[in-house]
């Protein structure tokens, strides 16, 4: 495997940067009430994804109630909304709705790719404890329409995350720290106007759906001439 990855070029999948900035947009109109009708509702705590093992909802869910606490405790008037495509009998979906009742938790189930698009309007800090992800397209999206997530380190965010990313961290005290200070600087604060435009640039630069499609293109092209060339050099017709 490391001998096939040395040889290869590594291309993104890539995310879908249309409806994404439009989300994006959004997002800016919920966040500055002369942009848009709705006002100011904000800041929200967010979960996007499964409530599968692997994403670790058992470990970001109780800091998320804390980070809840800490929040309330300080005067920030906050939601935690839940956006997951289990259904709505899923015994995860019952064990989350009954382990934070008291949270004021807003979860919605059932939730496919076109409602996940819609929810993410709302949400502005998430947390990630996911140990693996084949991909972790969620994340990015989420990133990508302008929230900023706390990360856990992990493999797949070492490789997938920019190294000036600066929110991660081991500790989970750290974490819960950096979260509460996302929340309370929303939606202007420093680390919101210097983060949010350069995560976004670098998505768009580094995870494009439309850029990673050309740059394959390329790259089949390219192999496929270098196939003619070595194929009419032994003078045979196998290609």
């Amino acid at each position: 495997i490391k001998k096939a990855m040395d040889q290869s070029v590594v291309i993104a999948n890539g995310v879908d940067w249309p409806r994404l900035d439009e989300v994006y947009e959004r997002r800016i109109e919920r966040s500055h009430p002369l942009l848009g009708d709705g006002g100011q509702e904000g800041p929200n705590l967010f979960w996007g994804g499964r409530l599968a093992n692997q994403k670790k909802p058992r470990v970001t869910f109780p800091l998320m109630a804390r980070v809840m606490m800490a929040g309330d405790a300080s005067g920030l008037d906050c939601r935690w909304l839940v956006s997951t495509n289990r259904p709505q009998s899923d015994s995860d979906v019952a064990w989350a709705r009954e382990s934070f009742a008291d949270m004021g938790m807003e979860l919605y189930a059932d939730v496919d790719r076109t409602a996940f698009f819609g929810l993410m309007a709302t949400g502005d800090v998430f947390m990630c404890d996911s140990p693996s992800e084949s991909y972790g397209v969620a994340w990015l999206e989420m990133l990508a329409v302008g929230m900023l997530g706390v990360f856990a380190p992990a493999w797949w965010n070492k490789t997938l995350l920019p190294e000036w990313y600066p929110f991660r961290a081991e500790s989970e005290e750290q974490r819960i720290q950096m979260a509460v200070a996302l929340l309370k600087q929303w939606p202007d604060g420093e680390l919101w106007t210097k983060y949010v435009p350069m995560v976004r640039e670098w998505i768009r630069d580094e995870h494009n759906e439309q850029t990673a499609g050309a740059r394959l293109g390329d790259l089949l092209k390219e192999e496929h001439e270098k196939a003619l060339i070595e194929d009419a050099s032994k003078g045979t017709s196998s290609i």
